[in-house]
């Protein structure tokens, strides 16, 4: 008798050596730590929710096992007014993105749903409401075994149409950034990950920052781009554009009427000047040789009492501006002339004086 007992103790003992030591995951948590929702993100009347979530197994999974795709999806559940529920129809998105996420999804992590019309519009015009659910995925794993759902009363809401709504829904999913990247590196044996930098004094998505809303939360990009690194600046190129013309007929139009009338044909001591010495069509070229006389004039006479030829010239450009302000004398001339006195100088300032 004894050694029948023995032999059933060692058999025991033989059988729980050989065999693997199983331990089973279990759901210790399924929560929803915040949602948002956007209105009017894209066009009016759409919506995109967003929610940062927590779904915690002990032990986590094996991938081989279950991934997190595999047991939970992000799902807006209409709750119609005599209590039955259904899932809100033509939503993008939902799934919970694992790709960079070190848990393989598990623990807290992010998902969005996008819907072109939003649903919640209809469901409570019908008198019911609606719920945002982290929702067992239908026929998936078995370790899947509890929905957890809130209000969407509960989220945070924003409308697209206004700026500064727009601006603090960016804000809140970059605050979502830097409380997943704490939580992510306060979890044992996990690499760091960098979802969010600073570029130049603004709070920008990294490059894995970028892949993991971008897959995690749909158009988001579209309805946040200054999140992104590519949205952080976009150089402004304008073609084709005319110049501004205003100003520069109303100072040639100064003199309209007087002797000193540019207007061809005006009858005015220009016009007549021109017709005399063969520039009859330009009445403002006439203008424009009379203040260069009057600046050479005024030059000599500075040079002489000067004896520096860099205030001379210096003298021709004022003058030159002066008859640009009164219309005497094309703004382009007038660049193209000061210019060249500005190189005169330069080249009196810098190069002569070096080598005298």
């Amino acid at each position: 008798m004894i050694l029948r007992k023995l032999y059933i103790y060692l058999a025991i003992v033989t059988i729980l050596a050989i065999s693997p030591l199983t331990v089973f995951a279990a759901l210790t948590e399924n929560k929803i730590e915040k949602s948002l929702v956007i209105t009017n993100a894209i066009t009016s009347g759409d919506a995109l929710y967003v929610v940062h979530y927590r779904i915690v197994y002990d032990p986590i999974p094996a991938a081989t096992v279950a991934e997190m795709s595999d047991l939970y999806t992000g799902t807006l559940r209409i709750v119609e007014s005599d209590g039955s529920t259904e899932s809100a129809p033509n939503a993008t998105g939902g799934v919970i993105y694992q790709d960079i996420q070190p848990e393989n999804g598990f623990g807290e992590g992010l998902w969005g749903i996008y819907f072109t019309v939003d649903p919640n519009t209809a469901a409570v015009a019908a008198g019911g409401y609606t719920k945002i659910c982290n929702e067992v995925v239908p026929g998936g794993s078995s370790l899947a075994t509890t929905s957890k759902c809130v209000d969407r009363d509960s989220a945070t809401e924003y409308d697209g149409d206004e700026a500064d709504e727009v601006d603090d829904f960016q804000a809140m999913l970059l605050k979502f950034a830097e409380d997943l990247e704490d939580n992510w590196d306060d979890e044992a044996g996990n690499d760091p990950v960098d979802l969010i930098s600073d570029i130049a004094g603004f709070k920008r998505l990294t490059s894995a920052g970028d892949d993991y809303f971008s897959h995690a939360i749909p158009n988001v990009r579209a309805i946040v781009p200054k999140m992104f690194t590519s949205g952080l600046s976009s150089a402004k190129i304008i073609l084709d554009e005319d110049r501004d013309t205003a100003y520069e007929t109303e100072r040639a139009n100064y003199f309209q009427g007087t002797e000193l009338d540019t207007t061809d044909g005006s009858g005015s001591a220009l016009d007549l000047i021109g017709d005399v010495v063969g520039l009859d069509d330009n009445p403002q070229l006439v203008g424009t040789a009379m203040v260069l006389l009057a600046g050479m004039a005024i030059a000599f006479f500075v040079i002489q009492a000067t004896q520096n030829t860099s205030v001379g010239i210096f003298c021709i450009i004022l003058v030159l501006q002066v008859g640009a302000f009164l219309g005497l004398v094309s703004f382009a001339v007038t660049a193209v002339l000061a210019l060249i006195g500005a190189l005169a100088l330069g080249y009196i300032f810098f190069y002569k004086s070096s080598t005298s």
